[in-house]
């Protein structure tokens, strides 16, 4: 049908992978992935049929297919992330690009890093560094796994030098219409409230995790769910139950909203951290609107 037309298929399909980003950033990956694959379905089509610039067809595959690999991930389903990933970085050694090799490497790093798999994290950041272009944000993201791979390996020194350098690489690194946009100085420190919580700090997370989404960039409502409910267990595991209701009640509600598994399955932390006959402020308010989503989700559980 298109093999002989002019149609600018690369131009379609890159208006489309950002628009889908930017519903993804607003509404949840649950509304847009299956808009991601269907373009993958089709891509793969125009590219055995011959349509329009072959090496662009394999350019939008390979960030599609990044794509999909980062709204599995927000989905918490790590073997279809992994499948994904692995599938743009073999679409990126085709195209021998280090642009689309280091995008592929840095979701492959965080991955890991979702994955609890240190030393993985550590070495796929490190690959990511190596083929990155200099000073692109992808070796900013790279430096950022990296250093929480670094923590969670007992590298506290290492990890803090690793954020400080991530920080410095942003600071002059080009901006990038394609990818990393949400990539600034609140995201790298949201990052690192997150290796802090993970680690045992958590006065030093929740104080950051403040900081950072007072400073955040505005059209990121998942994200910030995210740092609410990773806030909120902190908050908890210090032995704040107040501010950890709180915030696990606002993040509870843009989870739903957004049907992030992400955040949802800290939400579920929480819940089983929290003493439910506690009668401190908020706590009643968190539970009751817990249970009602539960019995919602799973309403024959009894």
């Amino acid at each position: 049908m298109f093999a002989d037309s002019s149609i600018d298929h690369v131009g379609h399909f890159d208006k489309l992978r950002m628009s889908l980003i930017e519903s993804d950033n607003l509404y949840g990956s649950v509304q847009t992935l299956p808009h991601v694959l269907s373009a993958l379905d089709l891509l793969g089509r125009l590219k055995r049929g011959k349509a329009g610039d072959p090496r662009g067809i394999l350019r939008m595959q390979s960030m599609f297919a990044e794509t999909a690999a980062w709204q599995y991930q927000d989905q918490r389903d790590f073997m279809s992330a992994g499948y994904w990933a692995s599938n743009a970085l073999q679409l990126s050694h085709r195209l021998a690009d280090d642009y689309f090799i280091g995008l592929s490497l840095v979701r492959l790093s965080q991955l890991a890093c979702d994955e609890g798999d240190a030393s993985g994290a550590e070495e796929l950041a490190g690959a990511a560094r190596r083929n990155a272009p200099q000073d692109s944000l992808f070796r900013a993201a790279a430096m950022t796994f990296r250093a929480h791979a670094q923590a969670l390996d007992g590298d506290a020194a290492g990890s803090d030098r690793g954020y400080d350098s991530a920080r410095e690489i942003v600071a002059v690194a080009p901006g990038d219409s394609n990818w990393g946009m949400f990539l600034d100085h609140a995201y790298i420190d949201a990052y690192q409230a997150h290796t802090r919580a993970e680690t045992g700090d958590y006065s030093g997370a929740t104080t950051q995790f403040a900081e950072a989404m007072t400073h955040m960039q505005p059209g990121y409502p998942r994200d910030k769910g995210v740092y609410l409910a990773r806030a909120a267990v902190a908050h908890m595991a210090a032995g704040e139950i107040e501010p950890a209701a709180a915030k696990g009640l606002r993040a509870l509600g843009i989870g739903l909203g957004t049907g992030s598994a992400r955040i949802l399955h800290k939400i579920r932390q929480l819940s089983g951290m929290i003493d439910p006959a506690s009668t401190q402020t908020g706590v009643a308010e968190f539970r009751d609107a817990v249970a009602v989503w539960e019995d919602e989700s799973c309403p024959d559980r009894s």
